[in-house]
């Protein structure tokens, strides 16, 4: 019995080996098998360990055994070469994975570091040691009770928020809510206009773009979006914003714009999107009311936890209008059903219990010291020459460095040389303005990092 495993693992690598020579042709149709005894012999196995695995080619229909003649490749069974190629070669479109070997000032990923494993893991074996057998099975598309009354209560007290528990809608995060939205407010229509800031992450781009909506951008300046700008000759279905922390660049929608956009949304009987960008972090003053909490029936709001705990929990919300409200829940269910209860489970506990606020605060401080330091370095080495952008809030912040133009080449020099920087010109469509300015994320570096990062810059750039 102690050779079982190892005996299998045999089985299945000679099983592997011999479908994929008859799917790439290299054995091809009518090939006769080397006799079982002689492939034993020059693979160093038992003979029983290839009978299994020739047994498995005939069951599948690779091989065809003949009686006393022996065992002969089928017809019409091959691929080719291109058909089976490794899928390992190709590369994830648009995405780039963080470089721990390098200085990576990517942006939007907090400190992973001191994530609350310990307390997650209790809470996880609580919530296992108590789950009901109807917890077990399928869940509400909605998402659970539990964490849906947790995230309203958050929302009410610290984000200006009006909703309830029904309006919410748990998502795997910021792109499937953007598509659950997006979905629920273009159903019927035929190339929805959808008005975007300019720069805005490219990904909200791509993401409305797919789902058919053509992409209506409008400037942004150090007030946020510029509403003057909005469109007059077409009625747009939505306005997608991030007002308490414009991404990339860091403003803040002013007080008069917000009321101007709300009346336009009203006037133009369109919906505003509000990704609540960052909106936690906020290192000077008081965090930033949402929009929704001005208009509820006009306002899609977004949150996410992937930059205030963990990207990996795949756990997000909406705050629905009413209107929109079963039409989401119903392409939620389309997607993926539902999220994990267990997780949605953990989270409503360590929500509850305290932990999910004292963790924003520490990680608040923890953030500002970051933000403090990466400004003292740029003073430090690059003193005039850099215009900061964007630095009063988020994980995040923008240089520009006049004259310089970030070019594709210049990137990757800079990456040869141990630091990779973000160009904003990646999210600002065909505007040209944004050449000379990069953004640097500093939520997942240290002190050290940050120091060696902006001493390369300074090698590269001046």
């Amino acid at each position: 019995m102690m050779n079982e495993p190892k005996q299998m693992h045999l089985q299945e690598k000679i099983f592997l080996l011999l479908r994929q020579q008859i799917l790439d042709g290299a054995l091809s149709s009518g090939t006769r098998l080397l006799p079982s005894r002689v492939m034993a012999e020059e693979l160093g196995v038992s003979r029983n360990t290839v009978l299994v695995a020739v047994e498995r080619l005939v069951a599948e229909g690779y091989v065809v055994a003949k009686t006393g003649s022996g065992c002969y490749v089928n017809d019409n069974v091959a691929l080719g070469t291109n058909a089976t190629a490794s899928l390992g070669a190709i590369a994830p479109t648009g995405f780039m994975p963080y470089r721990s070997d390098i200085v990576d000032f990517k942006s939007g990923l907090p400190d992973l570091s001191v994530f609350p494993v310990k307390r997650f893991g209790q809470l996880y074996r609580d919530v296992m040691d108590h789950i009901t057998p109807a917890e077990l099975g399928y869940g509400a598309p909605e998402g659970h009770i539990e964490l849906r009354r947790e995230i309203a209560t958050y929302l009410q007290t610290y984000r200006g928020v009006r909703c309830d528990p029904a309006s919410i809608l748990i998502t795997s995060g910021t792109t499937q809510a953007i598509g659950i939205a997006g979905s629920a407010l273009f159903e019927g229509q035929s190339h929805p206009l959808a008005v975007i800031e300019n720069p805005i992450t490219v990904d909200i781009r791509r993401i409305l773009q797919k789902l058919g909506a053509e992409i209506y951008p409008v400037p942004t300046d150090q007030w946020g979006l510029c509403t003057s700008a909005l469109p007059s000759h077409k009625a747009p279905r939505c306005i997608y914003v991030t007002p308490s922390h414009q991404y990339p660049l860091g403003a803040i929608l002013s007080a008069k714009r917000r009321v101007k956009l709300i009346e336009y949304a009203q006037k133009s009987n369109c919906y505003i999107v509000e990704d609540d960008y960052d909106s936690e972090y906020r290192f000077d003053g008081h965090p930033i009311s949402a929009v929704q909490g001005l208009c509820p029936k006009r306002v899609i709001y977004i949150g996410t936890f992937s930059k205030t705990l963990s990207p990996a929990l795949r756990i997000g919300y909406l705050v629905l209008p009413p209107s929109l409200i079963a039409g989401a829940r119903q392409m939620k269910w389309l997607t993926d059903l539902h999220n994990s209860v267990f997780d949605q489970l953990v989270l409503a506990r360590f929500i509850r219990g305290g932990h999910y606020y004292r963790h924003l605060m520490k990680m608040k401080k923890r953030y500002r010291s970051k933000r403090d330091f990466l400004l003292a370095c740029l003073q430090q080495h690059m003193g005039e020459r850099a215009k900061i952008i964007g630095e009063n809030a988020g994980l995040h912040l923008c240089v520009q460095f006049p004259g310089v133009v970030f070019s594709k080449n210049l990137l990757d020099n800079l990456e040869q040389a141990g630091v990779r920087v973000y160009p904003v010109w990646e999210h600002a469509g065909t505007d040209t303005s944004f050449d000379d300015t990069i953004i640097l994320g500093f939520g997942m570096l240290s002190p050290e990092k940050i120091d060696k990062g902006i001493g390369i810059l300074k090698q590269i750039l001046l």
